[in-house]
């Protein structure tokens, strides 16, 4: 990997993890997803590699899943998204009331 000098203003958010969870929950607004949701149908995780316990995931994964964590809740904290807890896990949708 080089020195990157100079980008287009246009490429900066294309494969940013917070505007990519952003637009999903946005375009899906009748969808509730998961963290683990969002990494297999946006990130391209296989769920057979993270169907299992967080000592036996690949590092990059563990970071993925950090990142879309950590996206999420900013924008829950912001007002954009609500959650609830779903049975075991958390499910996250777009707040249809604060962002009309």
């Amino acid at each position: 990997m080089g020195l990157i000098v100079k980008i287009p203003i246009n490429k900066i958010d294309e494969n940013n993890v917070d505007s990519t969870v952003e637009k999903t929950l946005k375009a899906h607004k009748e969808h509730a997803y998961t963290r683990m949701g969002l990494m297999i149908e946006k990130f391209g995780v296989k769920e057979i590699e993270i169907n299992k316990p967080f000592s036996q995931w690949k590092k990059d994964h563990l970071k993925l899943y950090s990142k879309v964590k950590h996206s999420l809740e900013k924008l829950k904290a912001a007002g954009k998204l609500k959650s609830a807890k779903h049975g075991r896990a958390f499910v996250y949708w777009w707040n249809e009331i604060t962002n009309a």
